[in-house]
């Protein structure tokens, strides 16, 4: 794609994409590292998925995470995500509100957020100022060795775009993953506030996390069907890109061979603030820009790759 207007997202087009976490040749090139940045205690292990690779929960939810490498917009169309894990109960703590599996729709202009989450006990959906929750009856936890799919959707109201309507679902998949879905637990057509219409012009960004206090033990099986702003693409791993996440005053960026590449810088409303070239490897000086969250996108012999950063 070639851009050449300052408007970086210039439209959206509906996507569904899926990843297995099968995709493994080292520590450093797999699914996780090669289709989800910002990751954070989190690795992927070659064995003990569904169909193979998975990723091991951290202890907590929060303690681990990671975002997937495309961001959305909030359209008519309804978004809809789905997430598997495999339950342990002898790590369910149910002392401690944590979550076996979670995935966060967060606006990257603002606060709020709009979670899917599934524990030993719960399915719940949770914005900033509502908890919808159906427990498991009589007190009863999940299935253990069991993997269970975790799946919700959320539609804004045509006529009144302060709430969603929502659906959510947990279903029993069986003890290798591959069973014909048994529902557990569901909950449809109720209302969730929408955070995101606070911010307007943002744009969402999606986390997943588990936790072993929750019951979760592995994540396999991430999808999401969604409208995604054109511009954002997965990070070819041809290109070898290496940057950090959050900066202060430079961001220092290298890339896998000595072709001349190409860089934009946008903010969070799609203008562009700085362009630049480098071979191999640059400092780019951001210590002009306010801190925020910023998109840059790069161009290396028709690769092309886009990053987030923070600037502090």
């Amino acid at each position: 794609m070639t851009l050449l207007a300052s408007s970086f997202f210039t439209s959206a087009q509906v996507s569904s994409d899926s990843v297995d976490f099968d995709s493994y040749v080292s520590a450093t090139d797999n699914d996780l590292t090669n289709q989800f940045i910002d990751i954070t205690a989190l690795v992927q292990s070659p064995t003990n998925g569904i169909t193979g690779g998975a990723v091991p929960t951290t202890i907590q939810a929060y303690m681990g995470s990671a975002t997937y490498n495309k961001l959305y917009t909030l359209t008519s169309t309804t978004t809809a995500m789905s997430l598997c894990f495999k339950y342990d109960a002898s790590l369910y703590d149910n002392s401690r509100v944590d979550e076996a599996a979670l995935i966060s729709y967060t606006p990257t202009s603002g606060l709020g957020y709009l979670n899917l989450g599934a524990s030993g006990d719960k399915l719940f959906m949770q914005s900033v100022t509502q908890w919808t929750v159906i427990n498991v009856p009589s007190g009863g936890t999940l299935t253990d060795g069991h993997w269970y799919k975790m799946q919700g959707d959320f539609t804004l109201n045509p006529v009144n775009d302060s709430f969603f309507y929502a659906n959510m679902y947990l279903y029993d998949i069986g003890t290798s993953g591959m069973s014909s879905p048994t529902l557990v637990l569901s909950k449809t057509n109720f209302v969730m506030p929408n955070d995101f219409v606070y911010y307007p012009g943002g744009y969402a960004q999606v986390k997943i996390s588990g936790g072993q206090d929750g019951g979760g033990a592995y994540l396999d099986n991430f999808n999401i069907t969604g409208d995604v702003a054109l511009g954002i693409t997965d990070i070819p791993k041809t290109l070898g890109l290496l940057m950090p996440s959050v900066v202060s005053s430079s961001l220092p960026v290298s890339i896998g061979n000595q072709q001349r590449c190409l860089y934009r810088v946008y903010n969070i409303n799609g203008a562009l603030i700085k362009q630049g070239s480098f071979n191999k490897s640059t400092n780019i000086d951001v210590a002009d820009l306010s801190p925020s969250l910023y998109i840059i996108r790069f161009n290396e012999n028709g690769n092309t790759a886009s990053r987030k950063f923070i600037k502090q």
